[in-house]
This record gives structure tokens, C-alpha cells and sequence, in this order.
């Protein structure tokens, strides 16, 4: 079981979170000081463009600040790194053990160790997703130097990432709404919203999906994809091909008016609380 200390501080990171207020330094002690994580905890945010990392943003405690040029040559390597490509298959559904996806004699050797883990003395990496989108890549990175992470480590972790990452796809959505209405209320070049039409955004976005109403295998879909599974697992849990979850969340994208797996995460759990039954 995880410690009530854990899951109230990933409350109090899923409130900041939501409302749109710095989080990463909270988030980074708490898990640092109440996991044990001599090597730190970071909290690495990946802005991507057409598939690839333009920039980076990293928040660090419990161990030194990223150099600039370590940061930089992470950047690269990123995406040769064995735990990336298996964090971003886990999603925000489960943490990655780095020690589950390769072995760590072979891997503390290579330069991607070195400039993602080595400088830190790092040995034992963990990571767990909280955001994963087209644009943007967020996850909670842990670092031991002495031991490897228990498999309750692991679950407790899961704890955590099952509190914020919902709060993590809620904002993205929100940000995703209030931009879509800035461009369709726009206007003439150079024209700016009123205060009162400003706060007053977040309302009239979340009335444009109001009408539609998925069917059983949409909602099916939708349910798996609010809660973090990638098009490959839920295919095979569905018995379908993974270009036919595909097609549905184009159906949803399309009828619902939201673009994105946070988006229409987000919406579908709006969709839940306030109408649960979907259509035969």
C-alpha cells in the first residue's frame, strides 16, 4: 500500500496541475524525499514537433541541476534510449523499471546511460508517464545509486502517476479547447478578447461536444484510451486491428469537435460523470 504522505502529495500536484500552477517542484521533492531516491527525482518535459524533440524543460531535486550540455546531448539520445521507447508504450498506465527493459551491466556502459543517468551516479533508473501527446512528452523520472526499485517501489509509483496523470491530460485538454476557441473567435487579425469573453473560454468549449453521444464500441475505445493504453493494447483487447482504434477515434475526433488522445480523454470523463450510458 502506498503511504497516505504519497498519494496526498499527488493530490496536491494533481490540484496545481489542473489549475495550471507550477507543480514540478513539489512533485520532484515530495517523490524524491518519500521513495528514497538517493539519485534524485527529475521531471523531464519533451516539446515535440512532427515526432521530434525541439525542446526540452527538466526539474530536478535530490541531486545536482542538468548542465546545459548534458541536457543537450540527453536531448539527442533520447530517443536511442531502451526505457523511452517503453515508457511511451506503457503510457500513463504503468511506471517503467529500466532493469525490466535491459540489463543494466550492458546499459551503464553505453553514452546514453552516461548523459541521461551516469552523471548523476544514477544506476538504478525508474520512470512513469504522465502525459503523453503529440506535442508533448511528460515523465517522472527516479534515480537510485545503491539498489535497484522493489517491485513495490514500482506499484507505489504507479499510485502516484494513477493521481496526476489524469490531471496532466485534464489541462492539456483545457489548453488544447481555449486555443481552438481563440482561432474560431478570433475575428480580424489583431483582434483581442475581452476579459469577460476570456473567462468565459473554458465554458464554451466544453459545450461543443455536448451533443454527441459515441456507440458501444467507441465508448469501449474511449474508455481505454482515458485510461492511458496505447492503439497496439487496445486492439488485442478488443479483438480488433489497431487500425480500426484508429478509425473510431477519428469518428470521435470529428464528431465530438477535440483533437488529441488528452483531449478526448479528457472529454469522455466529463462525458462519464455527466451522462454514462452510451447509445446501441
Amino acid at each position: 500500500m502506498p503511504s497516505a504522505q504519497l498519494l496526498a502529495a499527488g493530490i496536491d500536484v494533481a490540484h496545481l496541475v489542473a489549475r495550471g500552477e507550477p507543480a514540478a517542484a513539489l512533485l520532484t521533492d515530495r517523490t524524491w524525499r518519500l521513495l528514497n531516491t538517493d539519485g534524485g527525482a527529475g521531471l523531464t518535459t519533451y516539446h515535440q514537433k512532427l515526432g521530434q524533440i525541439v525542446d526540452v524543460e527538466v526539474a530536478v531535486a535530490g541531486a545536482a541541476p542538468v548542465p546545459a550540455d548534458i541536457a543537450y546531448r540527453a536531448r539527442t539520445l533520447a530517443p536511442q534510449h531502451p526505457g523511452i521507447a517503453q515508457l511511451i508504450t506503457a503510457g500513463t498506465v504503468t511506471p517503467v523499471r529500466v532493469s525490466d527493459v535491459v540489463k543494466l551491466r550492458s546499459f551503464w556502459g553505453t553514452e546514453v546511460y552516461e548523459y541521461m543517468h551516469g552523471f548523476n551516479g544514477g544506476r538504478y533508473p525508474m520512470a512513469a508517464g504522465l502525459l503523453m501527446s503529440a506535442d508533448q512528452v511528460v515523465y517522472l523520472a527516479l534515480h537510485r545509486s545503491d539498489r535497484d526499485f522493489t517491485d513495490e517501489d514500482v506499484a507505489d509509483l504507479q499510485c502516484l502517476q494513477q493521481v496526476v496523470a489524469p490531471a496532466y491530460a485534464y489541462r492539456a485538454a483545457l489548453d488544447a479547447a481555449i486555443r481552438q476557441f481563440d482561432m474560431t473567435t478570433a475575428g480580424l487579425p489583431g483582434e483581442r478578447l475581452s476579459q469577460e469573453q476570456r473567462a468565459t473560454r473554458p465554458v464554451i468549449a466544453a459545450t461543443l461536444c455536448q451533443e454527441f453521444q459515441p456507440t458501444r464500441r467507441e465508448a469501449e475505445v474511449l474508455c481505454l484510451v482515458t485510461a492511458g493504453w496505447t492503439d497496439r493494447q487496445i486492439a488485442r483487447r478488443l479483438g480488433i486491428t489497431e487500425r480500426t482504434v484508429r478509425k473510431h477515434l477519428t469518428e470521435v475526433f470529428d464528431k465530438a469537435g477535440v483533437r488529441g488522445r488528452a483531449a478526448v480523454a479528457a472529454w469522455w470523463q466529463h462525458t462519464l460523470d455527466t451522462e454514462p450510458t452510451p447509445k446501441r
